[in-house]
């Protein structure tokens, strides 16, 4: 049946154990895995050994990146996601008060803070991601994917509405996000349905490159 359907089966390696955890988001930056738990509010940053396949050490916890924790006089609050800045090559995590903390990974106890401005805008968002500097927040419930311009190294202004006019998509059931190389916007939704948007206008698009016979 594999050759039937061109399955390659690939073998699965334990890195880590990380008890009574609930991994809601994993981001890979080189040698580096870094895992949100959602249900303990922190995030652990995993070292790879150079043959992929093992852990260096146990995972480590970010001090500065768990609710609770302290930076920069700020305090952190309940944790919406994380996300590599590559622009600044730094690991962030926003908590829903709008704070934004920052860590480099190779001074992960480095960190620094800033609170973005009109958070008390945001209904309940899920998700961030960058792209080209820029910080983009998911709020399904809000109905709207908040966009941050940086100025140098902080977000000093307001953000901006991505979807504007009268036709704006309802995103209330949708669950995560990403943005090309160019700049297009592809929003996943819980039934699997899946858009595209650019320049906050819906686009056509397709999925391809399948196997023969699996179109």
């Amino acid at each position: 049946i594999d050759t039937l359907n061109n399955i390659v089966r690939r073998g699965a390696d334990t890195l880590t154990s990380l008890p009574n955890a609930s991994i809601t988001t994993l981001i890979i930056q080189g040698l580096d895995v870094y895992a949100l738990d959602g249900a303990n509010e922190l995030v652990y940053r995993v070292q790879i050994g150079n043959d992929g396949r093992s852990a260096i050490s146990a995972a480590q916890p970010i001090v500065n990146m768990r609710r609770g924790a302290s930076v920069g006089g700020f305090q952190v609050g309940d944790v919406i996601d994380i996300a590599f800045d590559d622009q600044r090559n730094t690991i962030v995590m926003v908590d829903r008060n709008g704070l934004l903390v920052r860590c480099p990974p190779r001074f992960i106890m480095q960190c620094e803070a800033e609170q973005l401005l009109a958070a008390e805008n945001w209904t309940d968002p899920t998700k961030i991601t960058f792209w080209q500097g820029r910080l983009y927040l998911l709020d399904p419930a809000g109905g709207q994917l908040w966009r941050y311009e940086p100025s140098g190294s902080n977000f000093i202004s307001a953000p901006t509405e991505y979807f504007t006019g009268q036709m704006r998509p309802n995103l209330g059931a949708a669950v995560d996000f990403d943005i090309s190389s160019t700049g297009t916007i592809f929003i996943l939704y819980s039934d699997g349905v899946m858009t595209s948007y650019f320049g906050g206008e819906a686009q056509s698009f397709a999925f391809s490159g399948f196997p023969q016979g699996q179109e």
